[in-house]
């Protein structure tokens, strides 16, 4: 009886104990739920269901839509220097089911957002270990969190460019994820949709490349059979890119040739976008003004020289053995990352550095910074961490969550005031016949068309003028 009872405690200690460590275990996972709820609130505040900025654009293709003369050149032409396809068919979609609804593309590019998250929370569950620290696996999670739904990137998340913005970001890591468990057609799905999205997709393309032949070289071995190997293996996507990068390049009108800035401002805006994601300068977060001359620029700038050395880091590729197994993963979110950076930098460096630190591309570097904090999980988990690599990924995870958490706090103030802006503009707009140019001006159209569009939907009864509520989750 006694061995019974000593049995059946031993068995309720083992049950507590087990109860506990899932408890630990899962209580990083519930905390980093917290900056998408935040995300999740500070939207719902604020959006509206009026167009501003870009969105007043595709009113013209709705009305070609609705009149029937609709033709695919409409659907392929360039915005700027992309071509959305993927946006103006999600456009088009909202007009017919929703009667151009605009917050249906707001909370559809959050439910983007949403997904990165969990993809990027199996990514990470993939790198962690025991032998990852305590430490690390309680904060890195709310790291993540925090970056994927910082309110650094505030403009992205209660503007209807969301839905483009946020989708890319989860294309272009789920063709990485699908590549690395050999589902090539979805892969190359993937990859034509993030294509069509943003110019930055196309990148997807010769990344995957890279991806492939790093999986297929192993350290110390003869390159030149490794990359024949690559090529062979990724001919049928190869070819595919080719015929996608020529249909998107086919009387493509380069905006890069009108920048007009040489490269050595180009290398110092790509340094200032590449550290703005991690910057507690005021200008950038709160958006009230410019960023602070004498401050914002330089602190992004060298922020940016921190997150690139500390990427390196943690990607050193003199230690691959270690981390073999997600290496190439890590490597193309990286590159990718990186390469959109710098596209950013080439394609708007004629606009100065003071914009460059702009919250809506502080999203591009999301990539980057994930890419680092798996690195640096995977390769706590798999060696005793060397100096370098503990400085970088300890500075690197410190600077997310202390940027982020200073965003929350400015932002969250910053809520009723953006809140009453926009839904102020949506009220001027509902009056469009009796408002003065002034309560119409807006840094992209002059006021005539703003009052021109915003008769054509009272006309179809669209968006602001459909009637009835916007979706409130």
């Amino acid at each position: 009886m006694i061995g019974e009872a000593s049995a059946g405690a031993g068995a309720a200690a083992g049950a507590v104990a087990g109860w506990r460590s899932r408890a630990a275990l899962a209580l990083p996972w519930a905390v980093a739920l917290l900056p998408a709820l935040v995300a999740f609130r500070y939207v719902r505040a604020i959006a509206t269901d009026v167009p501003f900025y870009d969105e007043w654009r595709f009113i013209p293709l709705i009305e070609k839509w609705r009149a029937g003369a609709l033709a695919l050149s409409d659907l392929v032409a360039q915005h700027d220097g992309h071509r959305i396809v993927t946006t103006r068919l999600a456009i088009l979609a909202s007009a017919r089911l929703t009667s151009w609804n605009i917050l249906w593309e707001v909370w559809g590019g959050f439910a983007f957002l949403a997904a990165t998250g969990l993809l990027l929370g199996w990514l990470l569950s993939r790198a962690a270990g025991p032998a990852a620290g305590r430490a690390w696996l309680a904060l890195c999670p709310v790291a993540l969190a925090s970056i994927v739904f910082g309110l650094r990137q505030w403009e992205n998340l209660i503007a209807p460019w969301a839905l483009c913005m946020f989708s890319l970001e989860f294309l272009v890591i789920l063709t990485f994820a699908l590549v690395q468990r050999g589902r090539w057609i979805a892969a190359v799905t993937s990859a034509t949709l993030a294509s069509l999205t943003f110019t930055n997709g196309f990148l997807v393309w010769p990344v995957v490349v890279v991806q492939v032949f790093l999986r297929t070289h192993r350290p110390g071995a003869p390159v030149l059979p490794a990359l024949r190997a690559t090529l062979r293996r990724c001919l049928p996507w190869i070819a595919t890119a080719a015929a996608v990068l020529a249909a998107y390049f086919y009387r493509y009108d380069t905006l890069l040739a009108r920048s007009g800035a040489g490269p050595g401002p180009v290398a110092l805006r790509f340094l200032v976008a590449l550290g703005t994601a991690l910057s507690p300068d005021r200008g950038v977060i709160s958006g009230t003004s410019a960023v602070t001359p004498l401050t914002g620029v330089p602190l992004s700038l060298g922020l940016g020289v921190l997150v690139l050395a500390a990427l390196l880091v943690c990607l050193d590729p003199r230690r691959r053995a270690q981390l073999v197994a997600d290496y190439d993963l890590y490597v193309a979110m990286g590159l990718f990352g990186l390469g959109s950076v710098a596209m950013l930098a080439l394609g708007r460096s004629s606009l100065g550095l003071g914009q460059a630190a702009s919250s809506r591309y502080t999203t591009s570097v999301t990539m980057v910074l994930a890419a680092a904090l798996l690195a640096a999980t995977r390769r706590g988990a798999r060696e005793p961490a060397p100096r370098a690599l503990g400085s970088a990924r300890w500075g690197l995870l410190a600077f997310a969550l202390v940027a982020n958490a200073v965003a929350i706090h400015r932002e969250l103030h910053m809520a009723k005031f953006r809140a009453g802006w926009l839904h102020g503009w949506a009220e001027r707009v509902r009056a469009y016949r009796t408002q003065s140019d002034e309560a119409l001006s807006n840094p992209h159209f002059p006021p005539g068309l703003i009052r021109q569009w915003s008769a054509s939907l009272e006309r179809q009864r669209l968006s602001a003028f459909r009637g009835g509520p916007g979706p409130r989750p």
